[in-house]
């Protein structure tokens, strides 16, 4: 059958500038709360391969059952995207980047201690009480540990917020200036959100075999139209792809239907159950769920996102000067194997 089945389901860009900032949050919370961003993931790092401590911050040891799982995670990152990189990079560079992220949030934990937080041991019970019931928060780690964690997110969180970089304040200009420069990026195709019965008709079948598939359609018409429910019809009815999910199509975009189909769709009122449709491949009842204009999406539908990207480009900015200054200012050792004696301090 040449109908084109399900189609592809669009995301729009600011639904895909959404889904980076969000990754960029996570990412950088999870490096700086728990020091250990990759603490739940188990790995394949021999941790009988490295001394039980691998480097010092300020006299505070950072242990090799640490690194060893930060190790693995990033092998596994770069084995789900296919790429050559972990192979090209040696197994020293890979710990020593990986041991950086460790070294950067015990100093960050380091400079939160120093600062009272308010109701602390309840709070860090609370946090604790919180890591214990989620799925994965006690795998691989002992309750001291577990512990350790929970005062680390409370003191972290707590110290980022009063200097100001949990959420780093951003003009309004510079916001509506990121989206002038850029809203012609964020164009998008006019595209409704649709779901159909379907039946085929193939081509050359016979006279008879069309008369019983228009037949077979408006008895799916009528039973919508007297209010069963659409994805039940079409599991029933439908003959593509699509009955399985109950009939939708996701979100389609001019041209990629039959044009038979496209003039129906995109002049149907949301929620309307269509006439039958004779198309090239059989025939169609459709149904559209929402309709998205095309254009440029208005500045108020963009400022959220907006503000959130710029807000965590500040907040990355401030933390990296912050550890720059600590930096400085601290007693690294660094303890791996392999590293020259030149590179083993700050």
């Amino acid at each position: 059958m040449n109908f084109p089945g399900r189609p592809r389901i669009e995301m729009s860009r600011d639904h895909r500038l959404t889904n980076r900032i969000f990754i960029h949050l996570l990412a950088l919370s999870l490096v700086l709360l728990s020091g250990d961003p990759f603490a739940w993931a188990g790995g394949s790092e021999k941790v009988d391969s490295l001394p039980e401590v691998v480097a010092r911050v300020n006299g505070q040891p950072i242990t090799a059952d640490r690194l060893a799982p930060l190790v693995d995670a990033r092998l596994k990152k770069y084995g789900r995207f296919g790429s050559q990189q972990a192979a090209a990079e040696k197994p020293l560079a890979i710990r020593l980047r990986a041991l950086d992220q460790l070294i950067e949030g015990e100093l960050i934990y380091q400079e939160a201690q120093k600062h009272p937080v308010e109701n602390a041991e309840t709070r860090i019970a609370e946090e604790y009480a919180s890591m214990r019931e989620r799925p994965l928060g006690k795998q691989g780690r002992s309750e001291q540990e577990l512990r350790e964690l929970a005062r680390r997110q409370v003191y972290i969180a707590e110290f980022l917020k009063a200097k100001g970089m949990a959420a780093p304040e951003v003009p309004e200009d510079e916001i509506r200036a990121l989206y002038e420069e850029s809203k012609e990026s964020y164009r998008q195709e006019e595209a409704v959100l649709v779901r159909h019965i379907f039946v085929e008709v193939p081509a050359g079948a016979f006279p008879e075999d069309g008369l019983a598939a228009r037949e077979k359609i408006e008895q799916a018409r009528a039973r919508l139209l007297a209010g069963a429910p659409f994805e039940e019809v079409a599991g029933e009815f439908s003959t593509d792809a699509s009955a399985a999910q109950g009939g939708e199509l996701g979100l389609v975009k001019k041209g990629f239907m039959p044009p038979e189909f496209d003039a129906v769709a995109f002049d149907l009122p949301v929620g309307e159950i269509s006439p039958v449709i004779r198309s090239a491949f059989g025939y169609h009842v459709i149904e559209v769920r929402e309709r998205h204009e095309g254009g440029i999406p208005p500045y108020d539908k963009m400022r959220d996102f907006l503000h959130q990207y710029l807000q965590s480009i500040r907040q990355k900015e401030l933390l990296a000067d912050m550890v720059g200054e600590l930096r400085a200012q601290a007693d690294i050792e660094i303890l791996l194997p392999g590293v020259a004696e030149t590179d083993r301090g700050k």
